[in-house]
């Protein structure tokens, strides 16, 4: 699938956790698939061994990415929306060292009109994750991808 490999973006964050004053590094990959639904798949991959809140995940909250359409000409096309504010679990999932978690985070609840977008041509989603919420010390990560067009 072509598509799997449009857009491959990988950057660096700390996931800051209340155990540690010092967490380790972790890498963010993100991709654009789009079976069975459009989606971006974050990929994660920590340095070292830290247990993270699996609300905290990109794909663990609606309010855990921020996403940004624009078309081809860079306006923005979709609105923000807003979605009732999940409750956070409890529930924690470690990363080991070298593991790879992943999940993805689909499209259409961001942005409903994105099928008649991709109609008029390939459309760009910018994203932002701040790995731990409510943190002062955690840095935002952000990149783009493109979703193409399916004319």
């Amino acid at each position: 699938m072509a598509n799997d490999a449009i857009a491959f973006l990988i950057a660096c964050a700390s996931f800051l956790t209340g155990d540690s004053p010092v967490a380790p590094r972790v890498s963010v990959a993100v991709r654009y698939v789009p079976e069975p639904e459009p989606a971006l798949l974050f990929e994660l991959r920590a340095e070292g061994s830290h247990a993270v809140f699996e609300s905290d995940l990109p794909w663990g909250n609606f309010y855990s990415v921020r996403l940004m359409f624009r078309d081809a000409s860079g306006k923005q096309v979709c609105p923000l929306l807003k979605q009732p504010i999940d409750d956070p679990s409890d529930d924690k999932v470690t990363l080991s060292a070298g593991q790879v978690l992943s999940g993805r985070v689909p499209l259409l609840p961001y942005c409903r009109s994105l099928p008649n977008l991709r109609a008029e041509g390939p459309i760009s989603v910018e994203w932002t994750y701040t790995p731990v919420v409510h943190k002062p010390n955690a840095d935002a990560v952000h990149g783009r991808v493109t979703v193409p067009g399916t004319k």
